[in-house]
């Protein structure tokens, strides 16, 4: 590099470089020199750098998760029978029918809903809305089989609403032994649940639903339980629950709900119907929720 002046360094900003070496007086063929292999070990460096460094790639457009619909799939509201069971007095086949039109034909909720009769455990009923289940005084009479599918299903996020009904005699109910503390449907629905194959020791306590509860208000509001259906002859006003996993999967009702249901001209029908229409709305939440935490 000796011998060759400023005007041969082929420098970046070659103006200023001229001014900075012109001031270094006799030194500056090497003081330049040793600044260009500088300046040639920098850019090294920095192309080093760039190769690198990860290759810039476009933005992915990732879409929000959507979240699962109860109305992916037609809310079916299933209404249990067993071998024992007599009409009129342990169920009313067109409880849930009825039930059914009234969301349709009342509401504004939108979804399809659909009614099914038939025995726990039929595979139809696996994904069901909510389980009807009503008695007197026949036995319930589950298999192990059954047992073992209605607990899958409560654990799975399903709800079950039993109740202890009243027959039918000219047009009112008739009370035998219904809306009381341990009548025979109670004692065997509690204890059903409490069974090692549905809800085991869970399925034991049972509590008195609190007013400010959802069901009272997730559609129509109600300032705690709805008023018997055809009859005020009830000893018990108010409706039991079982939760699992801090979620309600069973309410208990002596209030002849069921009955107004059926029933065209019964006193206290259009409430029962709307407190039906709670239970479908509360139970569509429940199923949008997904099935409770379990534990590991």
């Amino acid at each position: 590099m000796d011998g060759r002046s400023d005007r041969q360094l082929d420098l970046p900003h070659r103006g200023p470089w001229r001014r900075v070496i012109g001031a270094l007086g006799p030194a500056r063929p090497a003081i330049a020199g040793a600044a260009l292999a500088l300046l040639v070990l920098c850019l090294a460096d920095r192309a080093e750098s760039d190769a690198a460094a990860p290759e810039e790639r476009d933005a992915v457009a990732v879409p929000e998760p959507q979240r699962r619909t109860p109305l992916d799939r037609r809310p079916l509201i299933v209404s249990l029978t067993y071998s024992e069971s007599e009409i009129d007095v342990d169920r009313f086949p067109h409880a849930v029918p009825e039930l059914v039109q009234f969301l349709l034909r009342d509401t504004r909720i939108g979804a399809p809903f659909a009614a099914l009769e038939t025995r726990a455990g039929d595979p139809r009923a696996t994904g069901a809305l909510f389980l009807h289940l009503t008695g007197q005084r026949a036995a319930l009479g589950f298999t192990a089989a059954q047992r073992r599918w209605l607990g899958e299903y409560l654990r799975d996020g399903g709800l079950l609403f039993a109740e202890d009904v009243q027959p039918l005699l000219y047009g009112e109910a008739y009370v035998l032994g219904a809306g009381r503390p341990g009548s025979i449907f109670d004692v065997q629905v509690k204890e059903l649940a409490r069974h090692p194959q549905v809800l085991g020791a869970a399925g034991a306590d049972w509590r008195r639903v609190p007013d400010d509860h959802p069901v009272f208000t997730s559609l129509f509001t109600f300032r705690g339980a709805p008023p018997p259906g055809g009859t005020d002859e009830t000893e018990i006003n108010h409706l039991e629950m079982l939760e699992w996993r801090g979620r309600a999967v069973a309410f208990l009702s002596e209030l002849n709900l069921s009955w107004a249901w059926a029933s065209p001209h019964a006193r206290g029908r259009t409430r029962a119907l709307q407190f039906g229409a709670n239970l479908a709305v509360y139970a569509l939440a429940q199923r949008q929720a997904g099935a409770a935490l379990r534990r590991p």
